[in-house]
């Protein structure tokens, strides 16, 4: 692989790891994470769905603004808004914005047609392709385990 080849994995990889971990973490975390911001138990299931909805129901658009715009375009603005969103919902004191910033982060993180895409794009062996697939799977698996570490 050449370094620029490394580079877009690792940072392919990164972002796929992170977005596992954070919802596992979350989960992990939710009675301390909702009590701190005023969520009843009853309503913990929102943090989750506030995690997910977006995901399942914007893919799509998303995967198509990837090929209007560019995926590489597409992959960057969904890791800058995910930082975002994941930073402004650590600082969350309601629940409001904890939901808020849990949807706005996953659905601008899980641009898994963009990702694949530029995974796609940037590595033409076959092999290579899918030893990278192989470390993907490797990572999502060690990142969403559903004790804490």
């Amino acid at each position: 692989m050449t370094a620029r080849q490394r580079l877009i994995v690792v940072l392919l990889l990164g972002a796929n790891f992170m977005l596992s971990a954070d919802f596992s973490i979350l989960n992990i975390a939710l009675p301390e994470v909702g009590q701190a911001v005023g969520l009843k138990v009853s309503e913990f299931p929102w943090v989750a769905t506030s995690f997910a909805l977006p995901a399942a129901g914007l893919s799509l658009l998303f995967g198509r603004l990837g090929d209007l715009y560019g995926l590489r375009r597409m992959f960057i603005i969904g890791l800058a808004l995910l930082s975002a969103s994941s930073f402004l919902g650590g600082l969350a004191t309601e629940p409001v914005l904890l939901l808020v910033a849990r949807a706005a982060g996953r659905r601008n993180g899980d641009d898994r047609p963009g990702r694949a895409g530029v995974l796609i794009t940037a590595l033409a062996d076959e092999r290579q392709r899918a030893r990278v697939l192989g470390t993907n799977g490797a990572l999502l698996s060690a990142a969403s385990r559903s004790e804490p570490w």
